[in-house]
């Protein structure tokens, strides 16, 4: 069956896409819970009688997945990836996942290494330019079973889902391992659904807060970070208090081209999306009827 979480008319093969086709999605609003049931069922379906493994990064989103496993009633296993020196208070899904009553895996994984030794490997290999998901695709290579990660919710006017973001995608495609690479984007019931219940508790300048107050509504008791200052997000810190060598015309196209003037970004994600033209997004555009 084709795997509900590709568009197929996406050619993973062409190394020269540099944009993706917009995906029209019409389809009745169907309740939170019952779109995440759904989500459950399809990759279960797609997958039958396999390992689940859930790829937890610690933020609500990935913990708005394991409820969403958990309430399915189908049987799992739960990852979560440590950088040491990096993410040890990323302990919110711990928390959470103690309430559940599940147990979580830790994987060792030493980040620093992985960017000066292996990372542009996955980026040639697998054309992302994205440091971050490519972490994910060496996680993933590492844990046994379909590897599952929750994405984010579809949370504004279009769902923004780029070739970088499809990284993960062709990771599975080309390498064969077993990818669900988001979740929370694997159905056009659970894309809509989130979408209507995140404006209904839209609170002005509080994006954050706001899909908190969405989630705990319709039954998903994530546990928020205080400071919303991921594992992830201190690497991007590390990188950003190096001095880099970089020309002051690349540092302005860069910042022309990208937005953003992070050292982290200079170093390890510009020079990869520049090279593999791959930073053009596509709408995947949300009217329910």
């Amino acid at each position: 069956m084709t795997k509900p979480w590709i568009d197929p008319r996406l050619n993973l093969h062409d190394a020269n896409i540099d944009l993706l086709p917009g995906i029209r999605i019409r389809n009745p609003i169907v309740p939170v819970p019952d779109a995440c049931n759904h989500a459950v069922n399809r990759i279960v379906s797609a997958y039958p009688n396999q390992q689940y493994s859930l790829m937890l990064s610690g933020g609500i989103d990935s913990q708005a997945m394991l409820i969403a496993w958990v309430n399915n009633g189908v049987p799992f296993k739960a990852y979560h990836v440590h950088y040491p020196g990096f993410n040890e208070h990323d302990r919110e899904v711990f928390q959470l996942a103690n309430t559940l009553g599940v147990e979580i895996s830790i994987v060792e994984f030493d980040v620093l290494s992985f960017y000066y030794t292996e990372y542009l490997s996955y980026v040639d290999a697998y054309r992302c330019g994205s440091p971050q998901i490519c972490v994910h695709m060496a996680f993933a290579s590492m844990i046994p079973g379909i590897k599952i990660f929750s994405g984010t919710p579809a949370v504004r006017d279009s769902l923004m889902l780029d070739n970088t973001i499809y990284g993960l995608a062709r990771y599975a495609e080309f390498s064969g391992d077993s990818v669900v690479p988001l979740f929370f984007s694997s159905t056009p019931e659970i894309i809509t659904s989130f979408y209507n219940a995140f404006e209904e508790f839209n609170i002005a300048g509080d994006f954050y807060q706001t899909k908190v107050k969405m989630l705990n509504a319709h039954g998903f008791d994530v546990v928020p970070q205080p400071q919303k200052i991921t594992g992830f997000e201190k690497i991007k810190m590390y990188f950003d208090l190096m001095d880099i060598s970089i020309s002051d015309s690349d540092r302005a196209r860069y910042i022309k081209k990208f937005g953003s003037n992070r050292n982290f970004d200079h170093l390890l994600r510009h020079p990869n999306l520049e090279r593999l033209n791959n930073h053009y997004r596509a709408a995947v555009i949300i009217e329910p009827c």
